[in-house]
């Protein structure tokens, strides 16, 4: 039996297996936002899977390759040698384990009902849509200091790649936010953007509203109070929603 844990630095083939290489479940080692902008690669074809196992080794198989030569054969036929590298594993209280008949596939996430592979070639087919989004909103984020939610939201919508719709739900919001951090601008501080930040899922509206700051008055004087506490006037709602995230 081969056992790789998450926290293993060292190849799957050190372990005693005969498949190819594949770096341990980090998210330094994880492909980042900012590699991914760098080399203008449509990274939303990574949300297929949930470990970072195959993430990485899929990763290492395409991030060598010219970013404009790159199209839906070439992942495809990236693809189809993962799923040969990882035949027979198994995730199985977060360690990688072969030979066992229970657990979940490494290429398949628990909140997908399509297979891996059906999901991963279907995003595969838009890549001029991923690339246009991608400049889009590079230029979006590239004009301003600070991002306003629903713009950026709008932003998205007018792209309307087949992930990404530009809904204000958490998805969608989560992506902006992520973009927020990598290209290090806040999210703007709106009533709008209260709005759409403390309904990303229900647990954080209903934990929001229990700790008595579900209006956009009441979430502002916590922010404040906050800042004042911290002494970091960078302290804004979202970091406030991410805290109720944590607190959940």
């Amino acid at each position: 039996m081969c056992l790789i844990r998450p926290s293993d630095r060292q190849a799957v083939l050190s372990s005693g297996c005969s498949r190819p290489p594949c770096s341990g479940c980090s998210y330094e080692a994880s492909p980042s936002l900012a590699e991914q902008r760098r080399l203008d690669f449509p990274g939303s074809i990574f949300i297929t899977m949930l470990f970072l196992w195959p993430m990485q080794c899929l990763w290492d198989a395409l991030k060598s390759k010219k970013p404009l030569s790159l199209n839906a054969r070439t992942c495809k036929n990236a693809w189809t040698s993962l799923e040969a590298s990882f035949a027979g594993l198994k995730v199985v209280a977060g360690v990688l384990v072969s030979k066992s008949k229970r657990g979940l596939h490494p290429l398949r996430s628990p909140s997908e009902r399509r297979p891996g592979r059906k999901r991963f070639w279907e995003l595969c087919k838009h890549f001029a849509a991923w690339r246009k989004c991608a400049a889009s909103l590079g230029h979006f984020y590239d004009q301003r200091d600070s991002i306003d939610m629903d713009e950026a939201l709008a932003v998205l919508r007018q792209a309307n790649t087949i992930a990404f719709k530009g809904k204000p739900d958490y998805k969608n919001m989560r992506l902006i936010r992520a973009l927020c951090l990598l290209m290090n601008k806040p999210l703007k501080d709106t009533e709008t953007s209260w709005r759409r930040l403390r309904c990303m899922s229900r647990s954080v509206k209903n934990k929001v509203k229990s700790c008595g700051i579900y209006s956009f008055g009441t979430a502002l004087k916590f922010r404040d109070s906050m800042r004042r506490r911290l002494d970091d006037d960078s302290y804004n709602l979202d970091n406030l929603i991410c805290f109720m995230c944590l607190a959940v």
